[in-house]
């Protein structure tokens, strides 16, 4: 694996965690805006969230490991690059419905229903 390959997968690692990161912040700092009746993605994100950064790291083993074997095709490199990229989705869909879809109903006055 040349430098430029896990230098690009480290960034990839990096974005998903920065990702995560910024996601559960913005949950915490929106379920104390709610209060006690914070919507339950929220405070799911909010509580739990850390844990996620199991998954980047995970990620971030097995690509090494797929892009580090040399009889790897190039299905197998493309797979887990492509993995990484649907991670990073997911984690900014959980930052969507996490914190910014509660932080703007509770900015419009919007009660939301648990």
């Amino acid at each position: 694996m040349d430098r430029s390959t896990f230098r690009n997968l480290a960034i990839l690692g990096l974005i998903q965690i920065g990702i995560l990161v910024g996601d559960v912040l913005a949950a915490t700092v929106v379920a104390r805006w709610w209060g006690t009746h914070e919507p339950w993605p929220c405070r799911l994100l909010a509580s739990f969230g850390c844990l996620g950064l199991l998954l980047p790291v995970v990620w971030l083993g097995l690509a090494v490991g797929v892009f580090v074997r040399c009889g790897e095709s190039d299905r197998a490199k493309m797979s887990i690059v492509a993995a990484g990229v649907l991670l990073i989705v997911l984690l900014l869909l959980a930052g969507w419905f996490g914190a910014a879809w509660p932080w703007l109903q509770l900015i419009n006055g919007v009660e939301l229903q648990n």
